[in-house]
């Protein structure tokens, strides 16, 4: 399935959904296609994008990137909120898992992130999180390329 019909519905539902951040879509002209079940990649992303509504305090930014890299496609999910320490990043895929819950009363029961690795990995792909240059959270989720010729 071609990938970017999905990001741009996403692009429309976070600019109703958070209203007040500065979103930036990086969608790939190319058509990229992946063997995914869409509704479980919308969830996945959805997500990701509710815990940007979570996590953010004063910068209010969103930045999601695709792109191929070689034989894989790279979503990133990029947030500019209070971010993790490596140590919370190491364990933030587990389920259960919450950040700083005594400072951050508002999470959930700490599935969110472990439920995007579980349907990444079970379409193929994989997750990795990254703290960059200490400010926010980048999700990267990669999933391999599907050759339609």
């Amino acid at each position: 399935k071609e990938i970017s019909p999905l990001l741009r519905r996403c692009k429309s539902e976070c600019q109703s959904f958070l209203p007040d951040f500065d979103i930036e879509f990086v969608i790939p002209e190319e058509q990229l296609f992946l063997i995914m079940y869409e509704p479980q990649l919308k969830d996945a992303l959805d997500r990701l994008f509710s815990n940007v509504q979570k996590f953010s305090k004063d910068q209010k930014r969103l930045k999601v990137c695709c792109q191929r890299n070689g034989d894989s496609v790279s979503i990133m999910v990029r947030d500019y909120g209070i971010g993790m320490s490596e140590a919370q990043v190491e364990t933030a895929l587990e389920p259960f898992t919450q950040i700083d819950r005594d400072r951050m009363e508002q999470q959930g029961s700490g599935l969110g992130l472990a439920i995007v690795r579980y349907y990444t990995e079970l379409n193929g792909g994989s997750i990795e999180l990254r703290n960059p240059d200490g400010e926010g959270l980048e999700v990267e989720l990669r999933f391999p390329l599907c050759d339609v010729e």
